[in-house]
Formats: structure tokens, C-alpha cells, sequence
């Protein structure tokens, strides 16, 4: 589990500090190899903002519900949130 200092952490998306600590999404481990093209995003804490307007969005929603819906009982939905699978 990644941690967050606020101030100091960045956001692997945009580089940027993450100062509001109250709009940072949680990516859960895949596991998967790190030089996968979503390997930066593994274990990872991002600006939600970041994270829904990424281009590759969906296809990373597509690739990280396909790893975690079995293993957690969890899927990402369209904001970004992990919510209970149906």
C-alpha cells in the first residue's frame, strides 16, 4: 500500500504535489510487471482529476477490473472509485 505525505507525494499521472489530500484515488496492487504501459499507476495514489481525464482511462478501468474484480469483489467505476461488484 502506498503511503501519502501531504506536501510531498506526487501524483505519477501529472508529477504534480498532491496537496488536497481529499480527492487522491487509491489504485489497488495488479501485480503485474512493472514495464506494462499502466505498471506506474501499480499500488499507486492519484489526483482523481488525473486519473479520469488520462486518455488511456478506460482501457486502464478495462485492464485493473479484469485483475481485481475476482481477487476483491471490487471494480473502478467511471469516477475513479472502487465499488462492490454486483
Amino acid at each position: 500500500m502506498a503511503l501519502i505525505f501531504g506536501g510531498t507525494s506526487r501524483c505519477p499521472i501529472c508529477g504534480e504535489t498532491m496537496n488536497d489530500l481529499g480527492d487522491i484515488v487509491g489504485i489497488p496492487a495488479f501485480h503485474e510487471a512493472s514495464d506494462t504501459r499502466f505498471g506506474h499507476l501499480n499500488d499507486a495514489r492519484v489526483h482523481r482529476d488525473c486519473l479520469v481525464k488520462m486518455e488511456s482511462f478506460q482501457s486502464f478501468r478495462t485492464f485493473l477490473n479484469g485483475r481485481i474484480e475476482g481477487l476483491l469483489g471490487r471494480r473502478m467505476n467511471e469516477s475513479g472509485d472502487l465499488v462492490d461488484v454486483d
